[in-house]
């Protein structure tokens, strides 16, 4: 109990809705087009009006309409923005441009939910940051679209983990 705190549903997304404001604030200023892409392949409708409901501002919902529909739409865009998650980590291994918006509300205790954590603690970088004010959210979509690229190869994208299991099999095999 000591290592965890509780936390509102309203307070786990605060994060999300100022990111997502100054986010569509900058497309809108930079004329830029505004892609949402969706999670629920449940509740589109909700989830749509939960971006919706953040912003006057115009952005299309992308319905998550298969497993992988996700990846699809990725592929298609240049930039790609939001809060901390896998899906952001994969877009940098398919050689995307990435912004990362981390620093959302956590029930651990401690955790400061930095971009990369558990091994990065710096809370703000060329394309990260943990905090939601419009200059440092224009910061980072500024650095992301001005600077050159170049993907260092830490992180592989791997369809299907193909060479993770083939490194597994070896190891397990000398066993």
């Amino acid at each position: 109990k000591k290592d965890f705190k509780n936390i509102t549903r309203s307070e786990f997304y605060e994060h999300d809705k100022k990111i997502f404001k100054n986010v569509s604030d900058y497309c809108k200023k930079k004329n830029l087009n505004l892609f949402v892409i969706g999670e629920s392949k449940y509740f589109p409708e909700e989830e749509k009006n939960f971006y919706t409901q953040m912003t006057k501002n115009k952005f299309t919902f992308l319905k998550r309409n298969a497993e992988n529909s996700s990846y699809k739409y990725i592929d298609k865009f240049e930039y790609i923005t939001g809060v901390d998650s896998t899906m952001l980590y994969e877009s940098v291994a398919r050689d995307k441009k990435v912004a990362f918006f981390s620093g959302r509300e956590s029930c651990f205790r401690g955790n400061k939910a930095y971009f990369n954590w558990p091994s990065n603690t710096y809370p703000k970088g060329l394309f990260w940051t943990n905090e939601t004010n419009k200059k440092e959210v224009f910061r980072v979509l500024n650095n992301l679209k001005n600077k050159k690229f170049k993907n260092n190869n830490n992180i592989i994208y791997d369809h299907k983990n193909s060479k993770l299991f083939k490194i597994l099999n070896k190891i397990l095999n000398k066993k």
